[in-house]
């Protein structure tokens, strides 16, 4: 999955990119189910960064990815059927 960036009030308010790296902080509801990496980064110059979801079990979760002077975002339901 992806995760980026958005800049509310901008003139082109999904096509902003990172001046800097971005650290974004990600975490999954239930880790009996799928884990994802602690943490990613949106690169300087772009304005995306991807994560890999791995399945440890069947049933249902949500991503959360979060940072410093960001809004948190919640995924929406994610299910796995049996790894």
């Amino acid at each position: 999955f992806s995760v980026s960036l958005h800049t509310p009030g901008a003139d082109y308010p999904n096509n902003q990119t990172a001046a800097v790296p971005i650290p974004i902080d990600l975490t999954s509801a239930q880790p009996s189910v799928a884990t994802v990496p602690a943490q990613i980064t949106v690169s300087t110059g772009t304005r995306t960064a991807t994560a890999t979801l791995t399945a440890t079990g069947a049933g249902t979760t949500t991503v959360t990815a979060s940072g410093v002077d960001l809004v948190p975002a919640t995924s929406g339901t994610i299910t796995v059927q049996q790894p």
